[in-house]
């Protein structure tokens, strides 16, 4: 057994909005019968009779049918057996669709036609797809009410679990690659901040402190032009102990020659 699929969609052709809970239905056409005499010498002019012929006499059998969707798409499946009951021997069916309106328990007629197919697709493959489209005039003739709501709208559940799905894969990535760049941005400051520290952060301070180069280094000797053991060294010497050993506003006057307690002339 060979499974075919019949597949389609149903929409409003002023609008190309969806039209769901419509019933299609589908037949292979025998050959050389009269429907497929009436269809090609009639085409698309006489077809709302050609599936009450079909449906009343020995014309074709009947592979299924079913509603159409929220979306307006529908999808009959069929096997080769199906269509091999008067011809064993039929390689592939030929096809015919029809749409018709809902039952009703108050209307004369139980089924409604609102669409034959004007041509017969002859050795279909195992896959055929329509796409029918129904005026307004047809609709409000049948009393079906006019679609008001887009099929995106309508979306069927399995679809929006894939979209969804989809949707938190692509977040995931999108918050992996963040992640990857302040990684890197935080390499890059700490770089910056390395490199400051070695070499730009102590010439800074070279620069702002008021502590002479030549007392800054503790470790080397004072040398003036009078020599290490001269007054000039001494002074220096006392004047690098003063900023060394103390940060008080006292000690910082007095190494400038400012007696203690004097304020700039003026004395307490």
């Amino acid at each position: 057994m060979v499974t075919n699929l019949i597949t389609g969609k149903v929409i409003q052709k002023e609008t190309n909005l969806a039209l769901s809970d419509l019933l299609v239905v589908a037949y292979n056409v025998y050959p050389g019968g009269q429907l497929e005499q009436m269809i090609a010498h009639c085409g698309a002019e006489n077809r709302e009779n050609y599936y009450t012929l079909l449906n009343q006499s020995a014309e074709g059998e009947r592979l299924g049918s079913t509603l159409t969707r929220s979306d307006g798409s529908f999808e009959i499946t069929y096997e080769d057996e199906d269509y091999r009951v008067l011809y064993p021997d039929a390689k592939r069916p030929d096809l015919f669709v029809a749409v018709l309106a809902p039952e009703g328990a108050d209307s004369a007629i139980n089924f409604q036609i609102l669409f034959s197919a004007s041509t017969i697709r002859k050795n279909a493959g195992r896959t055929e797809n329509y796409a029918i489209r129904l005026t307004q005039e047809q609709l409000e003739a049948a009393g079906i009410p006019l679609p008001t709501t887009r099929a995106e709208e309508v979306e069927q559940a399995d679809k929006v679990i894939d979209r969804v799905a989809k949707a938190d894969l692509r977040l995931k990535a999108i918050n992996d690659g963040f992640r990857l760049v302040d990684k890197s941005r935080v390499e890059e400051v700490r770089q910056v901040v390395t490199q400051f520290q070695s070499s730009l952060g102590p010439a800074i301070r070279r620069m702002l402190s008021r502590i002479p180069d030549a007392i800054v280094d503790e470790s080397g000797p004072i040398v003036t032009s009078g020599g290490a053991n001269s007054p000039a060294a001494a002074h220096a010497s006392a004047v690098r102990e003063t900023y060394v050993a103390s940060d008080d506003s006292v000690s910082e006057k007095k190494h400038r020659g400012y007696p203690a307690g004097h304020h700039g002339g003026c004395q307490k």
